[in-house]
């Protein structure tokens, strides 16, 4: 059975969940299963409670236990990876303080090394150790256990970087929560709100996410490369966390990063009073609507 990729985006939350098509459901879309309905509850708790760092650390160190159980059944070995987390999670700055000294985290966040989340999973280095068949049987085994430990484990905090596996009504239930919410007049005259501040502020934009879509874009070709020339360190067996940025891009390269990423910290200090006002409207509301469908939910 091929997936079929759904992504749900709670406005305001530095997260998107990709929701995928784990199941084949036998009531054929008609209504919702006691699993789904389940799994949509696990998603509004998790979206309607604090999620500290420490969460991320503790589901990331349980899912690597049942992924390296897993696999080792299947009969194949597994490094356990601890994905990067967001900058400015990573960080533990206010977002003022992380605003002033390091953006939005795109371009300043190239070539970043966090202590014990390597950029690139250790797993491709154990795929060259394996003979043709191994390999073979390794990615589908991998997404197997991958699924069955977020079935264990339930919906990853919501800063963690990764997927959880589900059925496309769960999606489409989450969006049209998010869509009531996105539909309600305070947000509306929060995203107008949002407008004013920022043509007043000199940078005229409509979202926070139009004002970070031109250093994403800028920020891409370096990402690509540096990630690329990560990858291959790995490959050969060293550490890719030694990699600088020095030596992946020539003087004249640097020196233009540099100067984008200045711009992206200005362009950041600016937005940040503008965008924090929009994003407690916004939270604000979504979590009205979102415990709203939660109490509904927990009298089934």
């Amino acid at each position: 059975m091929s997936t079929s990729p759904r992504n749900v985006r709670r406005l305001g939350l530095a997260v998107t969940v990709a929701l995928m098509l784990g199941a084949c459901r036998a009531e054929g879309g008609a209504g919702l299963s006691d699993t789904e309905i389940g799994q949509i509850r696990d998603v509004l708790t998790t979206a309607t409670s604090p999620q500290p760092r420490e969460a991320v650390d503790e589901y990331q160190s349980r899912r690597n236990a049942l992924v390296t159980a897993c696999m080792a059944a299947a009969g194949l070995p597994y490094r356990p990876w601890r994905r990067p987390l967001p900058p400015a999670l990573a960080s533990g700055l206010a977002p003022a303080e992380f605003a002033a000294t390091a953006g939005f985290g795109i371009t300043t966040g190239i070539g970043s090394v966090q202590p014990g989340r390597p950029v690139v999973d250790p797993n491709r280095q154990v795929l060259r150790t394996l003979n043709e068949e191994q390999r073979k049987a390794y990615r589908p085994a991998r997404d197997a256990c991958d699924r069955r430990a977020m079935s264990t484990l339930g919906v990853p905090p919501l800063s963690e970087a990764g997927e959880f596996v589900t059925s496309p009504a769960v999606g489409e239930k989450l969006r049209e929560i998010a869509g009531a919410a996105e539909h309600d007049a305070r947000v509306a005259r929060a995203r107008a709100d949002y407008r004013s501040c920022m043509s007043a502020a000199g940078r005229p934009a409509s979202t926070p996410a139009e004002v970070t879509a031109d250093f994403q874009a800028k920020a891409r070709p370096y990402t690509t490369t540096y990630q690329a020339q990560a990858t291959a360190r790995a490959d050969r067996g060293e550490d890719p966390s030694r990699l600088t940025l020095a030596e992946v891009f020539p003087a004249p390269q640097l020196e233009r990063l540099r100067r984008l990423q200045r711009e992206e910290i200005a362009v950041a200090v600016v937005e940040q009073p503008c965008g924090t006002a929009l994003k407690s409207v916004v939270d604000a509301v979504h979590r009205e609507y979102e415990l709203s469908t939660l109490r509904t939910l927990s009298a089934r």
